[in-house]
């Protein structure tokens, strides 16, 4: 548990209804709010306990995965990591986390097949994947079979 400034935001937009709260970090609820167009939610702001959110990352690359998660563990975020399809798999459907960050080319399968379970099992569970399928119609289906966002490899750690 840490203890510093948070935003508690509830409300119908982006995703949650009427009963969820989500709590987030005050410097993201700021910085998402300033850059954002979209309307923010109605937030309560707390300094209450608030265990720390957790980030599953699916990647095969040692020097990405390695760079990624320690990025995330310095900003405050737990990380969950796999190497590979088969435990990756097993730990998207199963694990606890807010957000999959999630590679295509896995050695024994496919990112593309963990996005798909996932989508039949957990439909709400943001995914942004990172690949270095750059080609639009890599693009495409991904985001099709539900990615939030898909980011192409070599990226920087702010993207």
């Amino acid at each position: 548990m840490r203890s510093s400034a948070w935003v508690d935001l509830t409300g119908s937009n982006h995703d949650l209804d009427e009963s969820q709260t989500v709590a987030i970090p005050v410097e993201f609820y700021t910085a998402f709010t300033e850059r954002s167009s979209i309307p923010p939610m109605s937030a309560t702001f707390s300094t209450a306990m608030h265990a720390k959110p957790t980030i599953l990352v699916i990647e095969d690359d040692s020097a990405i995965r390695r760079g990624v998660t320690d990025a995330l563990g310095f900003s405050g975020y737990e990380v969950l990591w796999a190497a590979e399809a088969v435990t990756g798999m097993k730990k998207a459907l199963e694990a606890s986390y807010q957000l999959l960050l999630l590679d295509l080319v896995l050695p024994n399968g496919s990112g593309f097949e963990i996005l798909e379970a996932l989508r039949k099992q957990r439909p709400g569970q943001p995914v942004i994947v990172l690949s270095a399928k750059g080609e639009e119609n890599d693009r495409v289906r991904g985001l099709r079979l539900g990615a939030d966002d898909y980011v192409v490899k070599p990226f920087s750690v702010r993207e």
